[in-house]
């Protein structure tokens, strides 16, 4: 027994990696992650439209609110990115299927309804996400001084996709699993800007996968605290 247990604390010596010396905390790293797979490993039928919506066209009175209110206002910037093209598709999505709750159970608890769930059940997946946009737009211009509009189409995209994974027709399976919206939602957004050279893209994705878990990186951060702070008036709203 005795052998067994020193064996064990050899095996844990030798693992052991030397530390290089710090003269301070280091920052809590984010996961490991691997790169998003390919939205073709999740076997998810096409729902890009090969066309786009031209925004005039735009049908659904909340979807023309959210890019006359967050796209517009940076519509120049967004072609600079050459993300013009990716931002109306993943509008398009939203049009199409962001009638879906925010909030979907796994069947294990199907029939466990805290206020919070019930609350989030009835909020949309669009209102959530538009919510999410509000949110993050604020967080920008506050905790990242200057001129931020450079920037906002990464944040604005981030926001607008991070839940777009909870669509149930993106999903292959007819049980919801938590963890698997942001791997879905992850592929999906960057389905919708495969077509263009957007150098950012991948930062959004990564960013979508992290926004239930802990990051240090100031998209990631910035995406969980609009999340949060969308709950929290969709709270007190419903």
């Amino acid at each position: 027994m005795f052998e067994f247990i020193r064996k064990i604390f050899k095996l844990k010596k030798v693992e052991q990696k030397p530390l290089n010396k710090i003269t301070s905390p280091p920052p809590s790293p984010a996961p490991s992650l691997q790169k998003a797979p390919s939205i073709k490993s999740h076997n998810l039928p096409n729902y890009i439209s090969k066309t786009v919506t031209p925004p005039e066209q735009i049908v659904d009175p909340e979807i023309k609110k959210l890019y006359d209110e967050f796209v517009l206002p940076y519509k120049d910037i967004f072609s600079l990115h050459q993300a013009s093209k990716g931002i109306l598709n993943l509008l398009e999505l939203l049009q199409k299927y962001g009638h879906c709750p925010s909030l979907r159970l796994n069947s294990k608890f199907s029939n466990i309804l805290s206020p919070q769930v019930e609350v989030f059940s009835k909020v949309s997946l669009k209102e959530h996400s538009i919510n999410t946009a509000r949110e993050i737009i604020k967080l920008v211009n506050y905790e990242i001084k200057g001129d931020n509009t450079l920037f906002m189409p990464i944040y604005i995209t981030a926001a607008l996709g991070h839940d777009i994974g909870k669509v149930p027709e993106f999903s292959n399976s007819k049980y919801y699993v938590t963890a698997d919206h942001p791997i879905i939602g992850a592929n999906i957004v960057r389905r919708c800007f495969e077509k263009s050279n957007v150098s950012w893209i991948e930062d959004v994705v990564q960013a979508i996968i992290n926004h239930h878990r802990q990051s240090t990186k100031t998209l990631d951060r910035l995406l969980v605290l609009a999340d949060q702070f969308a709950r929290g008036k969709e709270l007190i709203q419903f």
